[in-house]
């Protein structure tokens, strides 16, 4: 499996890390163009695809005894023959900032991309790992028509409250199943859901904490 990876933050780098641990894909290829040509995470102006960063994330995966292989494309024509593209968000793109705002840079990723998308890689399952979430994949959904689109949705809160749990329980997050529901712009945790090792919660926190 070839996976795409859109977006210049260094979650960019933290999922093709997982992935190449997980195995999941035999081949990992972070993608910009010619807009966004700035993708700090991997690449700069001073390195190239074999130096810099992205060399020091590919002998990080040869030391962890991982086979697979990690490209970077200055092109959109790197997507091509890719079975999924995650859409990360792009450099900056963290910390506080309106929904607006958010909305903003967000489709304006997607519309650089989506032309790409449907030249190279019409048949990928695209995954929406971008703030707003639900927002983007409906945009993306009505501009690529019957692409396979997943969107996150409340997957980076749920995920915050996993980490949030298992640090105050002092367990590990593998040991910690948690829920957080609500739109692109309100998040609800539901505590009445969370377990550590199939205990509830509410057995192991007071409803203040």
């Amino acid at each position: 499996m070839k996976v795409a990876l859109l977006g210049n933050s260094q979650l960019a780098v933290s999922a093709a890390w997982g992935l190449c641990q997980s195995e999941a894909a035999h081949e990992i290829v972070f993608v910009s163009d010619a807009t966004s040509n700035k993708n700090r995470g991997v690449s700069s102006k001073e390195d190239t695809p074999g130096s810099g960063r992205l060399q020091d994330l590919v002998e990080s995966n040869a030391l962890s005894a991982s086979d697979t292989a990690i490209s970077f494309s200055n092109a959109l024509e790197g997507l091509s023959g890719a079975d999924v593209i995650m859409l990360l968000p792009p450099m900056g793109q963290s910390g506080f900032r309106s929904a607006q705002a958010s909305k903003t840079t967000g489709i304006a990723l997607v519309r650089r991309f989506v032309p790409g998308i449907q030249q190279h890689a019409p048949d990928a399952k695209i995954l929406m790992a971008i703030s707003p979430a639900n927002y983007i994949a409906a945009w993306t959904h009505q501009a690529l028509g019957d692409a396979k689109i997943i969107g996150l949705g409340n997957g980076a809160a749920t995920a915050h409250l996993t980490a949030e749990i298992a640090k105050r329980v002092e367990v590990s997050v593998k040991d910690v199943t948690a829920l957080a529901i609500g739109s692109d712009w309100e998040t609800y945790p539901l505590p009445q859901y969370c377990r550590v090792n199939g205990i509830p919660l509410a057995q192991l926190m007071s409803e203040a904490e």
